[in-house]
């Protein structure tokens, strides 16, 4: 029964982000795959917004309030799918990918088994022990704990220990909810929602590479991914890292596939979303939705040929957009007089910033680079990078190399305010290496495309121009001796 209910409530809350995809996305079409995944964290946001929206307004944190509400808002939004034509689900589409998996090369039937080895591994970690990280015991377990028990007022109870802190709730909310339906108190199964976020990424950036390279170079790619340590370790510790991982990330890349074709502006909406995200299941996930904004900035400023009009009401919806999901959480925080020193003063970082400046770029180095547990990331896009600035400049002007080199220098000062802002030797290596965490899987996305270009594309040029040589010194010296004979 425990089982039954876990499911029950995954599957609502999947269906609150397939309905929410499909308003976004309308007429256009996703791959049915994609589009599921992109529908569980799309439901897993709306959910907790709406439980943030609750509490905010001091409302009875009850299930039968919480489902009646989200069913209403379901029912209005199947109505206007069903008027206007739109498809919400379309599984004749689900049932061609599957068949298409027996259609998959034997490369491919291997790197696909290899990532179901990875995806067997976090949700067998996730289904067998139970809850072990300090501060997912400590800040996130105990709150879920307090919250599905009261059911208000709530702002009282915000003032007492444990509940006194500053984190936000997203990651509270998900184990609330799915205690809701389990109607007591369980740490192991409510850590299905992390298996979940790890398909979902995977799943989301597998398809999303599959725009730009080959079937097997994306599930190459996938796979890589899928075996960074430091995100298993988040896919099976129940902190808020990998929530903020796949959000920041995804917003990421939904923004590059909107500026490499405009006129689908579903990405846009999505990119919005995620990044808006970020704040609401961590404080550092503020400066991510900045950066995002920044960088969308930058490239709606250099793009001269687009009237000024609608690249303001671009970037205007953006931010508004981003601002949506974590409202409820910034008003209630400060109802509640949370405060930190980023909230009493937010330059703070920003002044400590130079006296920090060769402590930072030694743990970058040492926790980063060479101790880290992505440390082939850094040599092999700095060897993309030297190589087309070497032999083909060209191609470093061209979009994902550009909007790369955008993302990855807004996030190292991204990283260097929060280092500035971190206290304690111990601590600066520990949150450098997790504060890279959000932008590891966009960067195993750009660096799926990057690799193609460098090994496959280039390398199909060298092997070219290799075998063009001897055939035309053949063709060169049997014409020579066709003159001399004559």
């Amino acid at each position: 029964m425990p089982y039954l209910l876990l499911c029950l409530s995954l599957l609502f809350l999947a269906a609150q982000g397939l309905l929410l995809a499909t308003l976004i996305l309308r007429r256009e079409s996703i791959p049915a795959p994609a589009k599921l995944a992109l529908a569980y964290g799309l439901g897993a946001l709306a959910v907790t917004v709406t439980m943030m929206l609750f509490i905010l307004l001091d409302r009875p944190l009850t299930l039968a309030w919480l489902v009646g509400v989200l069913a209403l808002a379901d029912l209005s939004a199947v109505a206007l799918c069903l008027k206007n034509g739109w498809p919400i689900f379309e599984p004749r589409a689900l049932a061609d990918e599957l068949r298409g998996v027996g259609r998959l090369s034997r490369l491919e039937q291997l790197l696909l088994a290899l990532l179901g080895f990875k995806l067997v591994f976090v949700f067998t970690e996730n289904w067998l022990k139970p809850v072990f990280g300090w501060d997912a015991v400590a800040l996130h377990s105990v709150r879920a704990k307090a919250l599905l028990l009261a059911s208000g007022p709530f702002y009282p109870l915000f003032k007492l220990p444990p509940l006194s802190t500053e984190y936000p709730l997203h990651r509270v909310l998900l184990e609330t909810w799915v205690m809701k339906w389990l109607t007591t108190f369980n740490e192991l199964l409510p850590k299905m929602v992390f298996s979940l976020y790890f398909l979902s990424l995977l799943a989301i950036a597998y398809y999303a590479l599959r725009r730009f390279v080959p079937r097997y170079w994306a599930l190459f790619s996938t796979y890589l991914l899928a075996s960074v340590p430091l995100l298993l370790y988040h896919s099976v510790v129940e902190y808020c890292d990998l929530e903020l991982a796949y959000y920041a990330s995804l917003g990421l890349i939904f923004l590059f596939l909107w500026l490499q074709q405009k006129e689908q502006k579903h990405w846009l909406v999505f990119s919005a979303l995620c990044v808006g995200a970020a704040p609401h299941i961590k404080t550092e996930g503020l400066p991510l939705t900045l950066l995002a904004c920044f960088v969308l900035f930058i490239f709606l400023a250099a793009d001269r040929r687009a009237a000024l009009r609608p690249r303001l009401v671009a970037f205007g919806a953006y931010a508004g957009l981003a601002l949506v999901p974590f409202l409820p959480w910034t008003i209630f925080k400060y109802l509640v007089n949370f405060s930190s020193n980023w909230g009493a003063n937010p330059l703070l970082p920003v002044s400590a910033m130079p006296g920090k400046s060769l402590a930072f770029l030694s743990e970058f180095w040492t926790s980063l680079i060479w101790l880290g547990n992505w440390n082939l990331l850094f040599p092999l896009l700095a060897g993309a990078f030297g190589f087309f600035l070497i032999f083909d400049r060209k191609k470093l002007m061209s979009l994902p190399y550009l909007y790369f080199l955008a993302v990855l220098s807004s996030f190292f000062v991204y990283m260097f305010f929060i280092f500035s802002a971190t206290t304690g030797s111990a601590m600066m290596g520990v949150a450098l290496t997790r504060v890279f965490l959000p932008v590891v899987p966009f960067s195993a996305f750009c660096l799926g495309i990057f690799s193609y270009d460098l090994v496959i594309v280039e390398g199909k040029k060298v092997l070219a121009n290799l075998s063009a040589r001897p055939a035309g010194g053949k063709r060169e010296a049997s014409r020579k001796r066709r003159s001399a004979k004559r």
